[in-house]
């Protein structure tokens, strides 16, 4: 699985590149939307501190991860979607909130399937099969602590990933003077994904 920290900086990197509504919102409101996509973008792995969300409530070795199969990685997009409809915004808006709170929440599942190290039961509740990469291209979470050096090389595999990746679709974004900075960003987001390849599984 890819770490909290993984996730996080994959919510942002959606959130940044993704802000195609017309309407300009408070700062108060932009910071609680953003607040709400990194819950979402980290609530597939409550199953973590609740075990009650396992198929069988047995382990995450032997057991389906629920949350991770598309039903529940798509929980809280479709029930914010539900309550975007209710509120008193532009239908653009509206449907960029949307488009984002999807790809938060479905980026969840691709990423920790891109990890290659525990199987997914992506098709759950329709199916019990579980799905997995037989390589990865991102490292998996380690155990944070302060004392553990994996923690801190795959944590710098993450940064080096994720940061060029989104920056670089950034600055692509932005005009035709830019897009020789955003392919050197994917430079070395392809360095560290190759870096990460080479990992253990």
């Amino acid at each position: 699985m890819s770490s909290f920290i993984g996730h996080t900086l994959n919510t942002l990197g959606i959130y940044v590149n993704k802000q195609s509504s017309p309407e300009r919102m408070a700062w108060r409101w932009a910071l609680l939307w953003l607040g709400w996509l990194g819950f979402v973008g980290l609530a597939p792995d409550l199953d973590y501190v609740i075990p009650q969300l396992y198929a069988t409530r047995l382990s995450m070795e032997t057991d389906l991860r629920i949350t991770h199969s598309w039903v529940g990685t798509l929980f809280f997009p479709l029930l914010t979607m539900v309550v975007l409809t209710q509120l008193p915004l532009q239908r653009e808006t509206k449907r960029a909130l949307s488009v984002q709170v999807i790809l938060v929440g479905l980026s969840h599942s691709i990423l920790d399937l891109l990890v290659g190290v525990w199987p997914l039961p992506l098709l759950w509740p329709f199916s019990a099969t579980r799905f997995k990469l037989p390589f990865g291209i991102l490292p998996s979470a380690p155990a944070f602590r302060l004392d553990n050096p994996y923690m801190y090389r795959n944590v710098f595999m993450e940064l080096g990933i994720f940061l060029p990746l989104y920056g670089g679709l950034y600055l692509w974004r932005h005009g035709a003077r830019y897009k020789i900075g955003a392919v050197l960003l994917w430079l070395c987001a392809a360095i560290c994904m190759g870096w990460a390849f080479t990992l253990a599984r």
